[in-house]
């Protein structure tokens, strides 16, 4: 059921539908008055985007298939756009150029706008002592036996027919590689798809937060 027809559903069993109406059709003029007014006193302006409603922005328009209809916007509004999510600003990049323009010419700018100084100090550490070059030409043979391992456990599996959460076994995977580099261990067998799942859940709640 759309929005509309959800509306009219609510409407049609109101006694006075016609002051809700102009309420509504009020607070939209209003809200629309505000966010051009308030475009106006933008430092840098915003690229162009598609018009949302008032409260929700663009969240109504969202289609499940999501890089279907970002397709769409920029065939309309150019490889960069914005998204009103509710109260919140989204800019979408749809070009392999504008992402590398923006991740690695202007990444400096960039990480010093969004991130707190404590994420650029961890950044920065795991950069240097994690991912640097000699780092990872020293843990190549680490890696690349634990993909051995990982691509010799699914083959197993898949020879006795047991179903495979891929997504758990890659994590896994990723994990047992990054506490070998960092502390020299790693999970055994019998815990890994254990192990894999509580850390998985873990990160993405955080990331949530």
């Amino acid at each position: 059921m759309t929005a509309v027809s959800t509306l009219l559903k609510i409407l049609s069993c109101m006694h006075h539908p016609e002051y809700v109406l102009t309420g509504i059709a009020l607070f939209s003029v209003l809200w629309y008055i505000w966010l051009y007014a308030n475009s106006k006193r933008q430092p840098h302006p915003l690229p162009p985007g598609p018009w949302g409603l008032p409260v929700v922005g663009n969240l109504s328009f969202l289609k499940p298939e999501l890089h279907t209809y970002f397709q769409e916007l920029a065939k309309k509004h150019g490889p960069i756009f914005k998204l009103w999510l509710g109260a919140k600003l989204a800019i979408v990049v749809t070009s392999s150029e504008v992402a590398r323009e923006i991740l690695r010419t202007n990444d400096l700018i960039l990480q010093t706008m969004m991130s707190p100084w404590w994420w650029r100090m961890l950044r920065k550490l795991c950069v240097n002592k994690i991912l640097s070059n000699a780092r990872l030409d020293a843990s190549v043979g680490l890696r690349r036996g634990e993909t051995r391992r990982t691509v010799r456990y699914l083959a197993d599996q898949a020879r006795v027919g047991s179903p495979v959460n891929l997504e758990e076994q890659m994590f896994s995977m990723i994990l047992n590689i990054v506490t070998q580099m960092l502390w020299g261990t790693t999970v055994e067998e019998e815990e890994r798809e254990i192990v894999g799942a509580e850390f998985l859940e873990l990160v993405t709640e955080m990331s949530e937060h």
